[in-house]
This record gives structure tokens, sequence and C-alpha cells, in this order.
């Protein structure tokens, strides 16, 4: 009788701990499942993002800046009338003219600290915002610019990673690849569909 007694007391115990065993493994189960289908869409959502990505506003806002037969740099349009460009870019205007659509660009400040200088030009946007932040390490990032000696192909448009943020300058290192001419481009990331400058080029 006793016996009896102990087999309906574990009878009960596993009619009742049996099915909570089963529900907890189908509940983790689903829970991987929802993990793994929303890490999925996540990725989905990068490859869609950089799908939909459009350049031409960074195209279009970076400029070719030039002094003839000697050599030429990149700058980019922040305002109507209104480029960033690097300043030893900006400084061959001390020497020679510095023209950009055949006009001669004033320079208005030179930080030479950090290589930046504003210029006043005779343009207008397509502009590009500043960006409010440094970007994050590992974010994407794109370099957009003139190199030097490649008529056939004039502006290159580069992606590449973005390194990390130097304190001292405040300078921004990206796996982006770059050519002399570049210098004055920018460093463009992609906020929520929205394109931020957040660095001058100002060494390869």
């Amino acid at each position: 009788m006793f016996q009896k007694l102990i087999i309906g007391v574990m009878a009960l115990v596993l009619s009742i701990v049996t099915p909570m065993v089963v529900l907890d493994h189908a509940r983790v189960a689903t829970d991987l499942q929802t993990l793994k289908d929303s890490s999925y869409l996540a990725y989905l959502d990068i490859v869609k993002l950089k799908t939909k990505l459009d350049f031409a506003q960074i195209r279009a806002a970076t400029r070719l800046l030039y002094v003839p037969d000697l050599g030429n740099g990149s700058g980019v349009m922040i305002a109507p009338g209104r480029m960033l460009t690097a300043a030893h870019v900006a400084k061959i205007n001390e020497q020679f003219p510095l023209l950009l659509n055949g006009k001669q660009v004033k320079v208005l400040k030179i930080s030479e600290e950090y290589d930046l200088a504003l210029l006043e030009v005779e343009e207008a946007c397509p502009c590009v915002p500043l960006a409010s932040k440094l970007p994050e390490v590992d974010q994407l990032a794109y370099i957009v610019g003139f190199p030097l000696n490649v008529p056939e192909m004039p502006q290159y448009l580069t992606e590449g990673r973005v390194q990390g943020t130097t304190t001292k300058y405040f300078r921004t290192l990206t796996s982006a690849q770059a050519a002399p001419g570049n210098s004055g481009g920018g460093l463009f990331v992609n906020v929520n569909g929205e394109w931020k400058l957040t660095g001058i080029l100002v060494s390869v």
C-alpha cells in the first residue's frame, strides 16, 4: 500500500512537472528563434540601408579646388557661400590663385593647428551639415574628394570604417582609402538617413 502511495505521488508530480519542462523548453526555443530572427532582421536593415544610400548629396557638396597647371585639392560646402577645406590647401592661395569653377576663393579663417580652413565662395548648395558628435568606432564612413592626375574619373568616393579619434587635434582615423588630391575633402557618415560631415581630410 505504501509502495502504491509513492507511485501515485510520483505520477502526480510527473504529471505536473513534465508539462512545465516541455513548456519551458518550448519557451527557450521560441526565445532563441526570436533572437535569431531579430538579429537577422537587424542585419537585413543594415543591408537595406547600404542599398538605399544615395551619395548624390555628398558628391555634389564636395567641390574641386585647383591652381591651373599646378595641382588641386577638395572642399566641402557646408552652407551657401561657405566651404571647409584643409589649411594646407587654402594656403596655396597666398602664392597662387586658388580657384573654384574658375573663380578665386577667399580665405576667411585658417587653423594651422587643426589643418582646417573656412572659405568664402561664390557657390550655392547642395551642402552637408556638420555632425554634432564624433563618429563611433567601426561606424561606416565615406571619403569624397578629387585625387591628383585622374582626369578620366576626377571624383572618388571610398568606404571604410572609423578606427578611432585621437585626443590630440581630434584626428579621426579611418580605413577608407584616400589620395593626396583628396585633401580638404569630407569624411561623411549617414545618421538615420541623413548625411553629416564629421571630418575634413588632412593627411593620407
